[in-house]
Formats: C-alpha cells, structure tokens, sequence
C-alpha cells in the first residue's frame, strides 16, 4: 500500500501508477507509464526522483 509518494518534489498518489498482474511476481506496478504525459526531472538527489513510503506488512498486525 502506497503511504506517501512524492516525483521531483511534487505529490504524487495511486492513479500515477499503472498496476498489471503477472503469473511469477503477482501485482506489479508501473510509475510514468503515460507517454502522452511523462513526469520528468533534470535535477539528481534525494529531493529530486521518485520518492516513496510503503506499507509492506500485514493490516492490523504487530
């Protein structure tokens, strides 16, 4: 689950992504998949990029 995502400085949210399954890896997803709008930065760093914050456990557990 996507907590936080942030592309060159600018929020960014779910719909920036492009989520296919596949049988080997299950859900996958694609970021900047939209070629008539792609996102682009000319500058490098950790401000800079896609920058994410996922929940990779399990809900409700401790």
């Amino acid at each position: 689950m996507l907590i936080s995502c942030y592309f060159n400085g600018v929020k960014c949210s779910t719909s920036d992504f492009y989520e296919f399954t596949t049988f080997e890896y299950g859900s996958c997803y694609t970021f900047n998949s939209n070629s008539s709008s792609l996102k682009k930065t000319s500058k490098y760093g950790p401000s800079y990029g896609l920058k994410m914050e996922l929940f990779t456990g399990i809900p409700g557990s401790t």
